[in-house]
């Protein structure tokens, strides 16, 4: 069996960290070399934790996005937006067509289709291939997606 555990002081129940962690690094990957300014909103606060949230960027040459999460409304949790001069690229991951372009105007294209279930699966591969030196290590993703998710949220850890 197969468990994945958040672990740190007060993050158990943090969507930000919970939700937001796999669309930001989603982000980093598409643009590595660009750089963000962050910042963010939250929505609704429980317990000292927050359920409901956005983290928003800017990026040169002059485009933004923002990454929604929540656990209490089910079509706000992990949709990422960007955000440019001829349209927006909306990304939904719970969603049947989770990737469409929606160009000025208000058309609606799908760009691709992929199938959000094998996911884990294709995860598990490249772990293994890692390990067998087959493939690079994510560490600094993921080292660069917890800075982040840190300077939005210096009250934990």
């Amino acid at each position: 069996m197969l468990q994945a555990k958040p672990i740190g002081v007060g993050i158990a129940n943090n969507a930000y960290y919970n939700l937001g962690s796999h669309l930001l690094a989603v982000l980093l990957m598409l643009f590595p070399d660009t750089e963000f300014n962050f910042s963010r909103q939250d929505s609704v606060v429980g317990n000292g934790q927050v359920e409901s949230g956005m983290i928003q960027f800017t990026a040169k040459p002059g485009w933004s996005g923002t990454i929604h999460v929540g656990y209490n409304h089910p079509q706000t949790v992990r949709v990422g937006r960007l955000i440019g001069s001829g349209g927006e690229l909306v990304y939904n991951m719970m969603s049947p067509q989770p990737l469409i372009f929606l160009a000025e105007g208000h058309s609606v294209q799908q760009q691709g289709q992929f199938d959000e279930r094998k996911t884990l699966a294709l995860a598990i591969d490249y772990f293994y291939n890692m390990l067998k030196g087959r493939a690079e290590s994510n560490l600094p993703l993921a080292i660069k997606t917890t800075e982040i998710l840190h300077s939005l949220h210096p009250e934990i850890g």
